[in-house]
């Protein structure tokens, strides 16, 4: 039986991390305390569905048992980062990179390259996060987002 879709697995785990914060401002609006930053890092394994791709958690048991080839599978990253209202781009300091070149950034990447031959050609988009010094790199196949990516906007090297 097929798992959620990766859009379903990302809003879920975007609605998780927000209801385990939702606790953490009390009546008076005070934060008591809150993560400005998370990662989750997922092994899964992906099918190809009718209605786009749909992916299958598989556990450490699965993986050691040999129950299933840990090289038949794929890592999820979800980068979570927190903005106050109204960031976005135009926000902040101006970006030092273009968005060209955060977006030839992610392209050039091996795993992305490889997900660009298998689902025909993907589109990219950069927005800059002004007052957090970084880009949302987004990657998709048609309406299905297949990487969203944080990257700083210093150049690297």
């Amino acid at each position: 039986m097929p798992g959620p879709t990766m859009d379903a697995f990302i809003t879920a785990a975007g609605e998780s991390l927000a209801s385990a914060q939702s606790g953490l401002v009390d009546e008076q609006f005070r934060t008591r305390m809150a993560v400005s930053e998370a990662r989750l890092d997922a092994r899964v394994a992906l099918e190809a569905t009718a209605d786009g791709i749909r992916l299958q958690t598989v556990s450490l048991a699965d993986i050691t048992s040999g129950a299933v080839e840990s090289s038949a599978l794929s890592t999820i990253r979800l980068d979570f980062v927190a903005v106050a209202n109204g960031a976005g781009e135009g926000v902040g300091a101006p970006p030092t990179r273009s968005k060209t070149d955060v977006i030839d950034q992610l392209a050039g990447l091996e795993d992305i390259k490889v997900l660009e031959r298998i689902l025909g050609g993907l589109t990219y988009d950069a927005t800059f996060l002004g007052d957090r010094r970084r880009w949302v790199v987004t990657a998709r196949a048609g309406d299905l987002i297949v990487r969203e990516s944080i990257v700083g906007d210093r150049e690297e090297g």
